[in-house]
């Protein structure tokens, strides 16, 4: 058995981590794969490293090296190893078959053939089941009624044809471990909704529900024409509805601001990718990021400051450079991310 690769393993076109985005929104899974793909941010990379490197120990193969600094790779190690020595805990005495990386396509192609993903690990033994999912974001994910979790747990029903009496149990750790047991009937009748929301993703016209949940880490919503009609529709209309500024802000229109900011950032970040492609956009350009200077090596900054009461009071690299006591070589130029501007005639 080889470590997975979560970076190239190919997703089923409607994955257990697209259930519940689908849900909200069913347009959105064809708006966001007409996009082409783009690479993972920072946390997203990470996440996928501690994946990895948790695989690997529950597998008994050697660890990944993910490639990053020492200071992150201990993070990796640490979160990595917390979830294992979680997980041995949690199933011990009882499980007689730990599965990593369960791929349950098998039990969910015959719902609908575009269904399917991979559970981070079952657990069976002793008439119980146990689907867990590693979370390392900072928003704090529940077990109950977890649509992803769910449909791992019902993939697996299928592909282990499990028996109606098995006690199922959804987990989800997140620094800690949280459970949720579900019913065999419940989950048959998840199967109902599955297959009913396949069927509106795939509709030749899908429908399209823009809100602040559904658009919030949605790749489409730059190009959403329902989202731009609504954030539109509320510039134009004021549909937040009578603002009072003496009055305390409702949810409602804390809602739409978001909505519409979420929009308007997306539209920005859309024209700024179109800009640096070299693709014009009439009336805009890209204006240079703001220089800013840092430091090299700080270990070697602060050694050669040892003495100098000025270095240790003024900690901004301008300043300390100013102070002429350190060499041009510890001091490199970067740009900020260059911003829109609009071009005068």
């Amino acid at each position: 058995m080889t470590t997975p690769d979560h970076k190239t393993r190919a997703h089923a076109r409607l994955s257990g981590s697209r259930i519940e985005r689908a849900l909200l929104c069913p347009g959105s899974v064809q708006l966001e794969q007409s996009l082409p793909d783009q690479p993972s941010g920072d946390a997203a990379a990470l996440g996928t490293a501690i994946h990895e490197y948790a695989d690997a120990l529950l597998s008994g193969k050697p660890a990944p090296a993910p490639g990053f600094d020492d200071e992150l790779e201990k993070t990796i190690s640490d979160a990595a190893n917390e979830y294992v020595t979680a997980i041995r805990a949690h199933t011990s005495g009882w499980a007689k078959r730990i599965m990593p990386e369960l791929k349950v396509d098998d039990g969910l192609t015959s719902i609908h053939p575009t269904l399917g993903g991979t559970a981070d690990l079952v657990a069976i033994g002793g008439g119980r089941m146990v689907v867990y999912d590693l979370k390392t974001g900072r928003i704090a994910v529940s077990p109950r009624e977890n649509p992803q979790l769910m449909t791992y747990a019902l993939g697996a029903l299928r592909l282990l044809k499990a028996p109606p009496n098995i006690r199922i149990t959804l987990a989800i750790y997140q620094g800690q471990l949280k459970e949720w047991d579900v019913a065999y009937a419940d989950l048959l009748e998840w199967e109902a909704t599955l297959r009913d929301l396949a069927d509106k993703v795939w509709a030749d016209d899908p429908i399209r529900t823009p809100s602040s949940d559904a658009c919030q880490w949605c790749r489409g919503k730059a190009h959403c024409p329902q989202l731009a009609a609504v954030a539109t529709a509320i510039a134009t209309q004021s549909a937040v509805g009578d603002f009072d500024a003496t009055q305390p802000i409702t949810q409602h229109a804390l809602d739409t601001a978001t909505l519409v900011t979420a929009w308007a950032e997306a539209v920005q970040e859309a024209a700024k990718a179109q800009l640096m492609k070299g693709k014009p956009i009439p009336g805009w350009t890209l204006k240079k990021g703001r220089k800013m200077l840092k430091i090299i090596d700080e270990t070697a900054t602060m050694e050669r400051a040892m003495g100098t009461s000025e270095a240790w009071r003024l900690q901004t690299p301008s300043v300390l450079k100013k102070l002429g006591i350190f060499p041009e070589s510890m001091f490199s130029e970067e740009f900020s991310a260059p911003s829109l501007q609009k071009v005068r005639d």
